[in-house]
């Protein structure tokens, strides 16, 4: 746990860092490894892998690998503070909300 929340903080506002905690152990009980058999999504925050390339891109990882803790974490946090706060793992929100 130590060091998934030293690599979350480094990317999300102190406020945030225990719900970002929380959606990244629902989705991939903090494992950078993962991967979800059905929708192939992966990494800590579970990306989808047809939206990687852009979003890592956009978020300044360009040819990162999704399993790239610090990268998947980033990305995220792009995803979280410019696209729609937490939408993308509603999904899990039964977990983490």
């Amino acid at each position: 746990e130590a060091e998934i929340r030293g690599i979350i903080t480094l990317f999300f506002e102190p406020e945030d860092v225990e719900l970002a905690l929380s959606v990244a152990y629902c989705e991939s009980r903090w494992d950078p490894g993962a991967t979800n058999p059905s929708s192939r999504a992966a990494g800590l925050f579970q990306q989808l892998p047809r939206f990687w390339a852009e979003r890592a891109a956009n978020a300044g990882w360009a040819g990162a690998n999704i399993y790239d803790a610090h990268a998947n974490a980033a990305v995220s946090d792009s995803l979280h503070y410019e696209a729609g706060g937490c939408t993308h793992w509603s999904e899990s929100q039964g977990c983490w909300g």
